[in-house]
Parts: C-alpha cells; sequence; structure tokens
C-alpha cells in the first residue's frame, strides 16, 4: 500500500492454486496498521522483538515446524 511494505507470516497467507496466487484475508483498513516498512529502511528481520511485533500484529503464534 503506497510506499510502505509489509512481513507477512505465510502460515497467515492461503494458497489460491485457482487463480495462481496467495490470498491474505485481512481488510485494508486492518492492514494499514501492520507492522511495515520503506524499500529504502529495511527493519532487522533477525530482530527477535521485530517478529514477535509481526507475529503479535497477525494473532496467531509461528508453527512449531517453521
Amino acid at each position: 500500500m503506497g510506499n510502505k511494505s509489509f512481513a507477512i507470516p505465510w502460515h497467515v497467507i492461503d494458497l489460491d492454486s485457482d487463480r495462481h496466487g496467495y490470498i491474505l484475508d485481512i481488510p485494508k483498513n486492518e492492514l494499514k496498521n501492520a507492522p511495515g516498512f520503506d524499500k529504502n529502511n529495511w527493519p532487522d528481520t533477525e530482530n527477535p522483538d521485530w517478529d514477535m511485533e509481526v507475529q503479535g500484529f497477525y494473532g496467531k503464534t509461528r508453527p512449531q515446524n517453521a
């Protein structure tokens, strides 16, 4: 959305093989509040605090086998 990029956990995205793509079932107005970043300022993806923020926003915990 705009210049904002999002880190979206794989376990909240569904594969739609009929459409050859992925589906993120989150309303656009809710996604506006998701943790995001711009293309020139990427987060430290190995920072556990950042990971917890992303996982917490999407309201799911990482599956044990991920």
